[in-house]
Formats: C-alpha cells, sequence, structure tokens
C-alpha cells in the first residue's frame, strides 16, 4: 500500500496539479481534507475532481449541497467503471479543484490518495 498526498491552495480559479506514481498500482481509495470549512452553496461553489490515466473522471465531490468540514478527512467514493484501472510506475493522476460560479474564499485542501500495488 501507498499514500500519496498533495496539497493545493485555490486562489480564487480553477487549478490542476498532478501526483506521478512511482510504481504499478491501483487507486484504492480517495480522501479530501480542508484547512478551513466550506459551506454548501448551490450556486457558488468547489468541485474536487481526481482523475484516471485514461482521461476519465475516477471520483469527484462538490460543495454545492453538502458542507466540507474544517480538518476532518473525507472519503470520497470512486467510481465502481474505474476501480480496477491500473496505473503504470511514471504515469500522473491528475486533481483538479474546478469553480462554479463565484466561490468566495481561497481554502487550502489536501488530497490523499491511497494505492494499491498492481502485478
Amino acid at each position: 500500500m501507498l499514500l500519496l498526498e498533495k496539497e493545493i491552495a485555490f486562489a480564487g480559479s480553477d487549478i490542476v496539479k498532478y501526483i506521478q506514481v512511482p510504481v504499478k498500482c491501483r487507486l484504492e481509495k480517495v480522501y479530501i481534507m480542508s484547512e478551513a470549512a466550506i459551506t454548501a452553496n448551490a450556486v457558488n461553489f468547489l468541485t474536487f475532481n481526481v482523475y484516471g490515466v485514461d482521461g476519465s473522471v475516477v471520483a469527484d465531490r462538490d460543495t454545492s449541497s453538502d458542507d466540507l468540514a474544517q480538518l476532518t478527512g473525507e472519503e470520497v467514493a470512486i467510481d465502481k467503471a474505474q476501480d480496477e484501472l491500473v496505473y503504470e510506475a511514471g504515469d500522473y493522476i491528475k486533481i483538479e479543484i474546478d469553480e462554479d460560479g463565484t466561490f468566495a474564499g481561497t481554502p487550502t485542501v489536501h488530497f490523499a490518495l491511497k494505492l494499491a500495488l498492481a502485478r
């Protein structure tokens, strides 16, 4: 098992980061945690996306209807169609924070990716 972590400081516009996978593996779990509470808002909200090596979204969570508590890790469900996707050593996992409307705030969000070794 491997755990990779990426910190993203949201600064008022969409942001994309990448994590390089060191060994052949599968994405087993995704967790997000914000350093500041994010209140649900149906118009002005953030969407957190994790993409597979094939470019499809494998896990996503938004704050349009559910709050994201401060300093509380939250597991994000992985799309069942993607849970067997294998990443080769050197592949990149794309992580994105997407702003919908005009989000008021600049939270720092941590993504933790639990990986299982693949054969």
